[in-house]
């Protein structure tokens, strides 16, 4: 086989692994306009998108394409990607675990719903936090889209006004519906003037 070929993908689902591969093999154009609905990993899917176009070595997709992410942990940032690639559901319900900075996944849990332009994410799936500074009005509020455990042991400083921070370390445990903190962070308050009894 030459590796110049053009390639048309029929309509229905398909692998983003396959398109990957497909788009691997060949320096022409993959159409994969028809493709109603991708599967795969977030990973997977992410790669994907990344290598959309309508001309040369790319696969050209639908815009409203759906989106269905397989079992495991998945990246925020690669879950807002594919959000916005595409204007219909990216259900992920399977997903167990989303790991990011804590400014990503509160921009996911923004837009998490069950039908349209979403991603439709599971009532409990668990949050890792990765490390340095996050606001902690955007953990609260991951706090209150899942009833799963956030891990946020790696934040290192943490900032906001001191009732949102005080809110934070009131929801602070380290198992269910609960934010996982270190026991160093340092804590930066926005506020100018704030009550002693909440600063203790």
């Amino acid at each position: 086989i030459d590796t110049n070929f053009t390639v048309t993908v029929s309509a229905g689902s398909a692998s983003a692994a396959h398109l990957n591969a497909i788009n691997d093999a060949t320096t022409s154009l993959v159409t994969a306009t028809d493709v109603t609905n991708i599967t795969g990993t977030a990973a997977t899917i992410k790669t994907l998108i990344d290598n959309e176009g309508n001309a040369g070595d790319k696969v050209n997709l639908d815009g409203n394409f759906t989106v269905t992410v397989s079992a495991g942990t998945a990246a925020a940032a690669d879950l807002n990607a594919i959000n916005s690639a595409t204007s219909s559901l990216v259900t992920a319900t399977s997903v167990t675990t989303i790991t990011g900075s804590a400014s990503d996944i509160n921009t996911l849990v923004g837009n998490e719903g069950d039908n349209g332009d979403k991603v439709d994410l599971a009532a409990n799936v668990a949050i890792t936090i990765g490390s340095g500074s996050a606001s902690a009005a955007h953990l609260n509020t991951i706090n209150t889209k899942t009833t799963g455990l956030v891990t946020a042991t790696a934040v290192t400083a943490l900032t906001g006004t001191a009732a949102s921070i005080n809110t934070l370390v009131g929801n602070e445990g380290d198992s269910g519906d609960k934010v996982n903190l270190d026991t160093d962070y340092t804590a930066t308050i926005s506020d100018t003037d704030v009550a002693a009894s909440v600063l203790k």
